[in-house]
């Protein structure tokens, strides 16, 4: 069956609102006439997904030219190569259908894109991943035996691996998030540091503002372990329509406790396992269950004992244009870098299965 909700008639079409908030203008490095990014896929390459490439013209130039992507040796696309004509500080989305392709363990797979025309050529590579829930309803106990049929995404933050599982099912939204550390620091005194994890989900053409005046457009969540037990307690730190300005002020969290979710910690050797349900009904404004179903989902590690902000941003390539601190909420007991977290608008999808 061919999950992709993408037609072939629409395969090049410019999503103008959502690629434009990925290369705001100002945060474009000099230099660099063409900025590049690819999408992660949202199903499985054995069921006819399409490689969405992201182009911004950077340069004070009109770019008129060819952008041809490379898959791995295995795969067949259609096109290879597209046209593309972008005005200065204009950005384009292309869609390259894969007609046959195969999957692989680790769920990475590089892509190389090249764009030449009007004197310059640039090329990117870049290993993208399935970003996809299949269909379950795993048991939330913080053990992972339920989880071996979802697609992990994985990333490296200064040699320890971080680890996305995802599953859905009508009534809600299931992540599995391992996170390779040294140790857990679990909640004590008011304000002191501590380990969590932290969500964000949003429909798919949703952008984050860049006013602090302007309205949230994402539900924000935040998984806490517990002070001891195996269970842990989640927070809503966000929700659709309220002001940007206030996610950006350190809140205490007992106000924001969303009781409707599941939680289950469990710390096992070196890895710490976060295993969480979202209800469906508290969210169902933004993504709408269904197979086929593309959304926006993005995750944050806090580990201020270890390596600091794990970010899957940086696991699925976002380019340096898409930080945006307005994107995530602060909260009482969270260590921020300097350097803005990205963007939380990664793609992600629901399938039936990973097979």
């Amino acid at each position: 069956m061919n999950h992709n909700r993408i037609s072939p008639v629409l395969a090049s079409v410019f999503i103008a609102v959502a690629v434009m908030s990925l290369f705001p203008a100002a945060a474009i490095p000099a230099g660099e006439p063409l900025a590049v990014w690819i999408r992660s896929l949202t199903v499985a390459p054995a069921h006819t997904p399409s490689i969405a490439v992201v182009v911004r013209n950077t340069s004070d130039a009109a770019f008129t030219g060819q952008v041809a992507v490379a898959a791995p040796a295995e795969w067949r696309l259609e096109p290879v190569e597209l046209p593309v004509s972008l005005p200065p500080s204009e950005s384009r989305q292309l869609r390259y259908t894969v007609k046959a392709g195969t999957s692989r363990d680790d769920n990475r797979y590089p892509i190389t894109v090249t764009a030449t025309g009007s004197g310059i050529k640039v090329v990117h590579s870049q290993a993208i991943a399935t970003a996809s829930a299949p269909y379950f309803k795993p048991e939330i106990d913080g053990r992972t035996d339920d989880w071996n049929d979802a697609i992990p995404v994985t990333w490296v933050t200064d040699n320890r691996t971080t680890s996305v599982r995802t599953f859905w099912n009508r009534r809600q939204f299931s992540l599995l998030v391992a996170v390779d550390e040294s140790q857990l620091t679990r909640p004590g005194s008011a304000g002191a540091p501590f380990d969590a994890v932290q969500l964000a989900i949003a429909a798919e053409e949703s952008v984050t503002g860049s006013d602090p005046n302007g309205q949230t457009t994402r539900y924000e969540f935040l998984l806490v372990p517990p002070r001891e037990g195996d269970r842990g307690q989640p927070y809503c730190l966000a929700e659709p329509g309220q002001q940007l300005q206030l996610t950006q002020t350190d809140r205490p969290l007992a106000p924001l406790a969303f009781n409707d979710a599941q939680l289950a910690v469990r710390r096992e050797g070196t890895t710490t396992y976060y295993e969480c349900a979202l209800p469906w009904a508290k969210m169902r404004d933004a993504v709408a269950p269904s197979e086929g179903r593309e959304f926006c989902l993005s995750v944050l590690v806090h580990d201020p004992d270890g390596t600091g902000l794990r970010d899957w941003g940086t696991g699925a390539g976002l380019p340096p244009a898409a930080r945006n601190r307005l994107a995530w909420s602060r909260w009482l007991g969270a260590t921020w870098p300097t350097e803005p977290p990205f963007d939380n608008k990664t793609s992600w999808g629901l399938c039936s299965s990973k097979y």
